[in-house]
């Protein structure tokens, strides 16, 4: 699949203010901060953005406080966290079993809910794209992850 100028500026624009690198095989290459027009430079083909990629963090990184937030929302446990927190506490599943979950399971069961999903986008994971043929960034090329 040819990854388009239109293609990249669409994908780009859901991580706004995330770091990115026009080129990393340059050392001395400068870590920009996305905006919008360097959006608009993609989308219209007006800077060359052919080395560009995004800095983002793998999927299987996710720490225990994101996890969370994603389980509860997918379960809408939110209010009965703060109201029994003891009872909710001993109902969730490890840490280790909602991330074996997430990751086994996340077109069917965590995309699906548009709200984990924006928010899993805007701590800077990198998440499989419909665009993309459904692979995420890292995979095609638009992406590395951050040390």
């Amino acid at each position: 699949m040819k990854i388009t100028n239109e293609i990249k500026a669409k994908v780009f624009a859901q991580y706004l203010g995330y770091l990115y690198i026009r080129d990393e095989k340059d050392e001395n290459c400068l870590r920009r901060s996305l905006d919008g027009s360097s959006i608009l430079g993609i989308g219209e083909g007006i800077t060359n953005w052919e080395n560009a990629k995004l800095i983002l963090k793998p999927l299987s990184s996710i720490t225990d406080e994101h996890m969370i937030w994603v389980y509860d929302t997918c379960r809408n446990l939110h209010e009965q966290r703060k109201l029994y927190p003891r009872d909710v506490a001993e109902k969730t599943p490890s840490f280790e079993d909602m991330k074996h979950d997430l990751l086994a399971n996340f077109w069917t069961g965590f995309v699906s809910n548009t709200w984990a999903y924006q928010y899993l986008l805007s701590k800077g994971y990198d998440l499989p794209q419909i665009l993309l043929d459904y692979k995420n960034l890292f995979e095609s090329g638009l992406a590395i992850y951050e040390n």
